[in-house]
């Protein structure tokens, strides 16, 4: 095989944590009598971790809140006490992770998240598969589109470069992959439109989870 790792982000990839996030930040905002969101405005706002949500959530119609700690803290907590409540695998990404552990595909998982969150939600719903690495937003690496923590991940995983497909749904995920030098792969199940990976220069865009299978196959023949 021309590809034997994969390295997946989690919301909107993997996983439609959407209610679930939206929820969270939603109820800390009320808290505050601050104006709530739809779940779909708040799909171009995930991406890049929790507090930045929040920032973004506030900074149309109360700015002076942005830095308010106050705010990121009970929106974690509101988080923390219900991650898993409607969150749920993409149809077909079972499948695919199925596919991916029987042939022997190393996989790994990186989310801008909040680490604690990232382990809790895949101790939860990811159980059933080996990941090599399993990272969320950390003090100790940059958050994405820096590569340092993908570059990481590849060096824990033992593979080429060239050798790994790094999978995601936004132009964050995108970003990240072209900046630590390998395959991006852009979902158009997720959180973004198509034409925006496209247009941010994903290698390839598939439009189910069973084109991933596809590129593996492929790849054999």
């Amino acid at each position: 095989m021309k590809y034997t790792a994969a390295v997946f982000d989690l919301d909107g990839t993997l996983l439609d944590t959407l209610e679930d996030i939206a929820g969270a930040v939603n109820r800390a905002l009320a808290s505050r009598n601050l104006q709530v969101y739809s779940k779909e405005e708040y799909k171009m706002m995930i991406g890049h971790g929790l507090k930045h949500l929040v920032k973004t959530a506030v900074k149309g119609t109360c700015p002076d809140l942005e830095e308010d700690p106050g705010l990121y803290t009970r929106a974690m907590e509101e988080y923390r006490s219900f991650p898993c409540e409607n969150t749920s695998l993409y149809p077909g990404i079972s499948r695919v992770l199925d596919f991916l552990s029987g042939r022997g595909v190393a996989m790994s998982i990186l989310s801008n998240k909040e680490d604690a969150l990232v382990q809790i939600i895949t101790k939860n719903l990811l159980k059933d598969w080996d990941f090599t690495v399993v990272l969320g937003r950390r003090d100790d690496f940059p958050q994405k589109p820096d590569p340092a923590s993908l570059i990481d991940i590849i060096k824990a995983m033992n593979v080429q470069k060239e050798k790994v497909l790094y999978i995601g749904d936004s132009e964050i995920d995108i970003k990240t992959g072209k900046n630590a030098g390998i395959t991006s792969v852009g979902v158009s199940w997720g959180y973004r439109d198509p034409s925006l990976l496209s247009s941010e220069g994903a290698d390839i865009v598939v439009a189910s989870p069973e084109d991933l299978i596809e590129l593996f196959i492929e790849e054999e023949l």
